[in-house]
């Protein structure tokens, strides 16, 4: 008896100073999944979605635009080349035409190709007089390259760029070429082989098919878009290639396919931006052949249902922006990110259902570049929405179910901030004494205070309570208590059995209702504190019955057993 009895003491001893049986931080396991206006990213983040922040649909030169060529200026201003308009055109912010260089000034200019040179003029492709031409802002011609009646010059010319080292690159597409032109007109670099396509030499090194596009990067490599070879290539000065995306020879759209690339844009972080136009898509291609990212779905991505349609150009503007020439949609397209997004949680138990809790902390994982900022917002079951900053919660934070939304911000349409995580703090609370409550009259954020201990009745095993929001099936988890659930899409309803353990039922409460659909003049159900105290006394006894058991066998064989 004395044995038992010094146990007994021991066990009770421990248990006066166990630690609370489930105090811990609940995280969002999967942050893509809220709803709300944000978009995935291309990371495991939440960020603001692209959106049309200018688009130009205006017919130009008498006809509809037909967009082969765009850029943005330094001045703020765009420089279209149309080719059913028969003309290069400069608009400004308002659409209005403040230059142009058209047929009426070159007779029969059939534009492809301008970009404006760093000395104020405009280098100008007039694909079917086999012809580029230097113009100043007063129209006269300053250099040109290629005629009509000499094609041992120029075969079909598409792009045209001015190099710091004065010489011209050409895209020359059916001569199956690009050339580096001098000043004086001499030939100094080409890749390629005259009127020889790849296809017919098996994609050799050293052959293209028709290429439309040709720049000189940095490190003084080409980066050329081979239409008809489906394929990007770097190549050196020698004419090695060095990288390349895309499947020689083969159109598709799956990974490291492309279908008729038609430019590509080496980015500052090494990526490259690429006009698939046979897929009606821009790509975003990282340097180990990972695409970064992917526009041009219909209804996604700031588009309309139209999406893209033949794109000829995209390139990225001086603020940061995507600029795209969507050939077939008679129209230029700008997207940038939206001003601001918003998304909103379920509501979350935090693997407690029908428990009520203190709420003690509440924070996001952001990154917010400069112009950019998030925001936090919460409530406790159905009360009113509050503000937080700096992660902790007021003291008197209670209830059973907390909901949160975030909004993120930006200045720029060029940046976008992200979010990457939620964190909340938590802990089992007292029963919720009478007068407990928000100051809205909503339950769940009080004072804290213990509700007055009931007279004593007959003993009944008590029910865990649950939220009056429909019971949906329980899950036990052995570390973490109860499971919480993952939401997904609206009104999601979770499914199978309520799991029973030790003699309690265990119920879960439903996080896929539309929560601004909840709210109540009806306050919840208080747990018990009959129900708490057991509850906790089985917490702890699940979690210290290993330890009690190893105690109390020690403390036994310190016992005299001759009595």
């Amino acid at each position: 008896m004395t044995k038992r009895l010094l146990c007994a003491l021991l066990a009770f001893g421990l248990l006066l100073v166990a630690t609370p049986a489930h105090a811990a931080t609940w995280s969002e396991p999967d942050i893509t999944a809220l709803r709300g206006t944000l978009a995935p990213g291309d990371g495991p983040w939440l960020e603001l979605p692209w959106t049309v922040v200018w688009q130009y649909s205006e017919m130009l030169g008498g006809a509809l635009l037909d967009p082969r060529a765009v850029e943005r200026l330094p001045n703020g201003n765009t420089l279209i080349t149309s080719r059913d308009g028969l003309g290069v055109y400069e608009i400004g912010a308002d659409g209005s035409v403040v230059w142009s260089y058209t047929a009426d000034d070159y007779t029969d200019l059939v534009p492809f190709h301008a970009t404006r040179l760093a000395n104020g003029n405009t280098l100008i492709v007039s694909r079917m007089q086999d012809t580029v031409l230097e113009v100043a802002p007063d129209k006269t011609i300053v250099w040109s390259y290629g005629s009509p009646e000499d094609a041992s010059k120029l075969i079909d010319p598409f792009t045209a760029f001015r190099m710091p080292n004065g010489n011209t690159l050409i895209a020359d597409n059916q001569a199956c070429r690009v050339l580096e032109v001098s000043a004086s007109g001499e030939i100094v670099w080409q890749y390629g082989v005259t009127g020889q396509r790849a296809a017919d030499n098996g994609y050799a090194q050293g052959y293209l098919d028709w290429p439309k596009w040709a720049t000189r990067l940095a490190n003084g490599n080409t980066l050329i878009a081979d239409d008809e070879g489906h394929r990007v290539l770097e190549v050196t000065p020698e004419g090695t290639v060095v990288w390349s995306y895309g499947q020689a020879g083969v159109s598709g759209s799956g990974p490291g396919q492309l279908s008729h690339p038609v430019s590509a844009e080496r980015l500052d972080d090494g990526s490259t931006l690429i006009s698939d136009s046979g897929n009606d898509r821009v790509l975003i291609v990282a340097t180990d052949g990972t695409v970064v990212s992917s526009i041009g779905t219909p209804g996604e991505d700031g588009l309309d249902e139209l999406g893209l349609n033949d794109l000829r150009r995209v390139t990225i503007t001086p603020t940061g922006t995507l600029l795209i020439a969507d050939t077939r949609n008679s129209r230029l397209l700008e997207l940038g990110h939206a001003a601001s997004g918003v998304v909103t949680s379920g509501q979350i138990d935090c693997g407690l259902p029908g428990v009520r809790k203190r709420f003690t902390s509440l924070s996001v994982a952001s990154v917010t570049p400069t112009g950019t900022a998030a925001t936090l917002q919460y409530r406790i079951d159905s009360g009113a929405w509050k503000t937080t900053s700096g992660g902790s919660l007021p003291a008197d934070t209670y209830g059973m179910l907390i909901t949160y939304r975030v909004t993120l911000v930006t200045d720029d349409p060029a940046v976008t901030p992200r979010l990457t995580g939620v964190s909340i703090g938590y802990q089992p609370a007292p029963a919720q004494s009478p007068g407990d409550g928000d100051d809205d009259g909503s339950p769940g954020a009080g004072t804290g205070t213990t509700r007055p201990r009931p007279s004593a009745r007959p003993w009944s095993r008590p029910r865990v309570p649950i939220a009056p929001r429909g019971p949906v099936s329980g899950i036990m988890n052995p570390s973490e208590g109860y499971a919480s659930s993952q939401f997904g899409e609206p009104l999601a309803t979770l499914e199978g059995p309520v799991t029973s353990r030790s003699g309690w039922t265990l119920e879960r409460v439903n996080t896929e209702v539309d929560v601004d659909s909840l709210a109540s003049d009806t306050p919840a159900p208080l747990p018990s504190p009959e129900g708490l105290i057991l509850l906790g006394g089985l917490y702890a006894a699940g979690a210290l019955s290993v330890p009690l058991g190893r105690a109390a066998r020690a403390a036994a064989s310190f016992v005299p057993t001759d009595y």
